[in-house]
Parts: C-alpha cells; structure tokens; sequence
C-alpha cells in the first residue's frame, strides 16, 4: 500500500474512531440529562399531588382526595398519577420511602419504551406514584444519534478529501519525485538535482539526496581518472618490462647474428674481388639472399616482441606462440649452456588472449628459468589442454590451456614462493633486475581470467604453470 494510501486510511480511522467516540459520549450525556429533567419533574408534580391529597382528605375525605388525583391526572399530561399500596414499592427503594423521602426507579419492562416511577409517602393515606414515560427520551435520542451520525458522515467525508488532496500534494508527489530521483541514481545517472519546493523532512532529504549525488558524481570521477591512470601505469611497467628483457637478449640475438653476418660478409668479398666467378656468383648471391632473410626474420621476432601491445584479444593457438618464444631466446640459453626445449605436442591449444602480453608471460617465465639454472641445465616448455577449477569460491571445473615452464635450477624455499609475485622482490644481485617480471606475469595472467600455480624444491627446480581458460 502506498504511503499516502495509507496516511489517509490512518487518519480516517482515527478520525472515525474519534468522532464514534464523541457521538456516543453526547448520546449518554443527552440520555442522563434527559432522566434527570424527568426525575425533577416527577418529583415536582408528586409533591404538588401529595400535598393537594392530604389537604383534599382532611378537608372532604376520601371522595375529595379521589377528585384530586383525578384533577392531578387531567392536569399533569404526560404523567401518570396513582395512589398504591406500601407493597408496591419496588425493594430497591423501599426503604427511602418508607423513611418519608421521595425515590425513583427506571422500569425499562414497562411497556415498549419503558418508564421511571417516583414514589411519594402520604402519611396514613398510602404511597403516591407518579409515572412518566421513557418515549419522549427514545424519540429525542433517536433524532440526536441520526442527526450526530449525518453530521459525523459529512465531517469525515470533508476530513477525507482535504487529507487525501493534502497528501497527494506533500507527500505523493515529493515522494515519486524522491524515488525517481534515487533510480536514476542507482542508473549511474548524477545530473539534474531534484528540486522540491517545502521546507520539511521530505524537503530535507530532497537536499541531502542532491548533496549526495554531487558526492558521488565526484568519486565516480575519481575512480574513473585513477582508473585510467592505473591502466596507463600497468601498461607503462608492461611495456618496460618488455624493453628490459629486449636488453637481456641483446647480448645472445648479437651472436645469433654474428654468424650469417659473416656468411653475408665472404661471399660479398668472393664476388667483390672476382673469386667467385660464373655459377658460383649466383650460389654467393643466393646465400648472401638466404642469411639476409634469417638476419631480418631475428630482427622482426625482436621487434614485434618489443613493440607495445594492442590490448585486443583474439582466439590464438599457444603452442605456435610458444615455439616463437623458445626460438628468441634459444641464442641467450645457448650462451649460458642450457638446453632449452619447445612444446613437444602439435594438437592446437587455443584461447581468447592478447597475443603480445601472452608472449612477454612465456619469456618472462623462460628468462627468469635461465637465470636460476646453471651451464649444462634443462628448460622445457610445454602447451596442453586440462580440466581445471580456478582457485575461486564461485568457480566450476572447465578447459584451460596450461602453459608449463620447467627447470632444473635452483629451485625457491616457501618464503621465496610467497613472495614471488610482489612488485620489486627479486633474489638477484643488484643492478641484474627489477622485480617487476613475475608482477608483471601475475598481473597479464590475472587480466585473462587465468592464474598461475608455482611448484618448487630447493636444489631440484621450479615449475611454473599457467592457466588460461580455453577458447
């Protein structure tokens, strides 16, 4: 039921109640007012009659005193006048009359209205009552209650309309206007203040409401510009991340390059100085062709590894992506004396991810394998498809694509684990890193809906494995 609706219902039934109340009150007070006049009457006119019996007896005896009630009854209209025996007298009042005082009595079994009897003692001459009835009373309070109760109805009616005009106008409207006010709210919608033109609580919370809009239209701002900035700050630690690792392998891509170089370098000198003549200038050239495309294709695996990423993701097959990575730093593992594996599997593994920020997750995982493992070591990396629940409350089993990282290095303790993630740890001397590598790992892996789990034992090697829900 609405607010006003039941304001109304409330005040009607008060009033209702009130003016109920107020009516049967007024009708007692007419009905005992009306009893008490006719008491005194009866009580005036039985002392006339007595007295004018008594004089009437002793004056002409019993005839005389008979001719007088007879007058009394012609005389007092309305009432009836008799002489009766002591007996009577109702008990309840006996005694009064008996002891000389006047008492009356309402018989509501005396006809249909019913009637009040005062008694009068006259001496050696009996008991005087007189009767008067109770008709005039039912008649009078019948046209009071009709009367109350028409001008009751008729107040209530009034009372109604003007309270329900009243409500509608202070506080169905201010309240439609207030929740309207408070849906566009919670719809994100901050403008247009609500303006309500009374000075009462649903004014006050009009303002407040209004206040706290501004408020929350500022946050909004906030959150979104700190939002920004935060997205602009990841992909800015991202980004230099990458360039970091770029500068880590500059020193092995340097020597992958070294060599066709090299190649390119003879053969140019063979056809320069005349040696190579007739075939073998066009076996040098297409060498020289060939060690050209292997230097641009290293080149371009660097540079699109460096460039910044797009953000869009795109259904992508990992296990091609994660050959491309083992081969850009194959030349840096080479260097250190490890053996570094690709994926061994064919079959596609495919999900929706950001091709770029997934390809800096698996160097990152593989240069950091590089640095843990001593010359001679194993670094596998491998792509599979598995059933797999995320580490959430809410989460169901479902595909993930596992990207596995393993080494034979020197494995972390449970502190190091904890704190692997944390922006800035690292456990290599100063100046060799930032600390920003796995963040940067657990921040991508995250922003994919995935998770990374990390198996380690000191002296035996880690594994690291990323989960990435399956396209």
């Amino acid at each position: 039921m609405r607010l006003t609706a039941k304001f109304l219902v409330a005040f009607v039934l008060a009033l209702a109640v009130a003016l109920g109340a107020t009516t049967w009150l007024n009708l007692e007070r007419e009905r005992d007012l009306f009893e008490r006049d006719l008491r005194h009457d009866s009580l005036l006119i039985g002392q006339l009659v007595a007295q004018a019996y008594e004089h009437a007896l002793a004056r002409g005896g019993a005839t005389a005193a008979a001719a007088a009630l007879t007058d009394a009854r012609i005389a007092h209209t309305g009432y009836n006048v008799t002489r009766v025996p002591a007996s009577a007298v109702p008990e309840e009042i006996a005694a009064e009359v008996t002891a000389g005082q006047p008492a009356a009595i309402r018989d509501d079994s005396a006809g249909p209205d019913g009637r009040i009897d005062t008694y009068f003692t006259m001496g050696s001459a009996g008991v005087l009552r007189v009767s008067g009835s109770l008709a005039a009373e039912h008649l009078y309070l019948r046209e009071t209650k009709e009367r109350m109760i028409f001008t009751s109805l008729a107040a209530l009616l009034l009372a109604a309309i003007a309270a329900s005009t009243l409500g509608v106008a202070l506080i169905a409207r201010p309240t439609r206007a207030l929740v309207a006010k408070a849906r566009r709210v919670g719809r994100g919608d901050f403008g247009e203040p609500l303006v309500l033109r009374q000075r009462d609580e649903l004014g006050e919370l009009a303002t407040e409401l209004n206040a706290m809009t501004e408020h929350l239209a500022g946050a909004r701002d906030q959150i979104v510009q700190a939002s920004e900035a935060r997205v602009a700050a990841v992909e800015q630690v991202r980004h230099a991340d990458r360039l970091a690792t770029v500068g880590k392998l500059a020193a092995g891509i340097a020597h992958e390059l070294g060599t066709p170089l090299n190649v390119i370098g003879g053969h140019a000198r063979m056809i320069q100085s005349g040696e190579a003549i007739g075939e073998e200038v066009t076996d040098s050239a297409r060498i020289i062709v060939e060690q050209s495309q292997r230097i641009t294709a290293i080149v371009l695996q660097l540079l699109d590894f460096a460039r910044r990423g797009s953000g869009e993701k795109a259904v992508t097959d990992l296990v091609p992506l994660a050959h491309n990575a083992v081969e850009l730093l194959a030349s840096t593992a080479r260097k250190s004396s490890l053996t570094l594996a690709g994926p061994r599997g064919r079959e596609p593994c495919t999900a929706r991810v950001d091709a770029g920020q997934v390809m800096q997750v698996v160097t990152n995982l593989v240069v950091n394998a590089i640095h843990a493992t001593p010359p001679h070591g194993r670094i596998d990396v491998d792509v599979r498809t598995t059933l797999a629940t995320a580490p959430r409350p809410d989460a169901t089993a479902r595909r993930h694509v596992v990207i596995e990282v393993s080494d034979t290095g020197s494995g972390m303790d449970a502190s190091t684990r904890e704190r692997l993630f944390e922006p800035f740890f690292t456990t290599k001397g100063v100046g060799e890193g930032t600390g920003l590598g796995m963040a940067v790992v657990h921040g991508i892996v995250a922003d994919h809906d995935g998770w990374v789990e990390v198996a380690s034992t000191p002296g035996e090697g880690s594994r690291f494995s990323v989960y990435l829900p399956a396209a």
